[in-house]
């Protein structure tokens, strides 16, 4: 391998428009992880995620699924208004208009505050507005508030907006104790120095609600830990997991 020659790219194969759209999933991803750090666990499955990135914006349903697997929620909807996923106001930014207007200052801040909800958003996501031959605004000139509809965390970036909807309905809390559950499990796996493929039996000791949610979604349980056998008896134990005192015990199979 070391003496071959390095293969020559064959330009013609690459598919530009799946490039484009998969640099944008990736943006949404990212900007979709950053309200969990603050609100709720990775692992706890959301019912929705909506994004507006731009009315012409088409996504196949593969890169679909990806977003809704890399955001952990069940359904992504794509919107073509922001207004859907949140307030934006600006204010002007007295700071940087005094110097760069002088007297028209006040021509500037009366431009400001008259700018319609379109050339609004159009300003927050980084476009100069020409409001006359003399004025100009430009990002910098304003500080822009942005208050999320009810039942949303919102994150903005340039004309991209992902919200999560944060409401969690009983089957989604129950799934997230059941991933919470796996995770510790793994890491159990991982301290023992067990190999990738022994399988093992767990051992559980847990409250009503941790039972009912490992219960319901057993299968799920078993194929990620490679349980062969999983008994549940209700108890406590000190391991917190989403506030439940649980005890687990891993064996591995003979």
């Amino acid at each position: 391998v070391h003496l071959c020659d390095f293969p020559t790219a064959n330009a013609a194969a690459r598919d530009l428009a799946l490039e484009k759209e998969i640099a944008i999933v990736q943006r949404i991803v990212a900007l979709g992880r950053v309200p969990r750090k603050g609100h709720l666990k990775i692992r706890q499955p959301l019912a929705k995620a909506v994004v507006f990135c731009g009315e012409n914006a088409k996504f196949n349903s593969e890169s679909v699924q990806m977003i809704s697997e890399e955001l952990n929620v069940k359904f992504v909807e794509f919107v073509t208004e922001p207004s859907l996923l949140s307030t934006t106001s600006l204010r002007p930014n007295f700071k940087v208009l005094k110097p760069k207007f002088g007297a028209q200052m006040r021509d500037a801040i009366a431009a400001v505050n008259a700018l319609s909800a379109e050339q609004a958003y159009s300003l927050s996501c980084h476009n100069d507005i020409m409001v006359s031959s003399e004025i100009t605004l430009t990002y910098d000139d304003v500080l822009i508030d942005r208050a999320p509809k009810e039942g949303l965390v919102v994150e903005t970036e340039g004309d991209l907006i992902v919200g999560l909807e944060t409401a969690l309905t009983p089957e989604l809390i129950a799934e997230g104790n059941a991933r919470e559950f796996v995770s510790h499990v793994q890491s159990m796996r991982k301290e023992a120095d067990f190999e990738v493929t022994q399988r093992i039996t767990v051992a559980v000791k847990a409250d009503a609600e941790m039972k009912a949610a490992l219960e319901a979604h057993m299968d799920y349980v078993k194929n990620e830990t490679l349980a062969t056998e999983v008994t549940i008896t209700e108890g406590a134990g000190d391991i917190d997991l989403n506030g439940h005192k649980t005890a687990i015990e891993v064996k591995a199979n003979a």
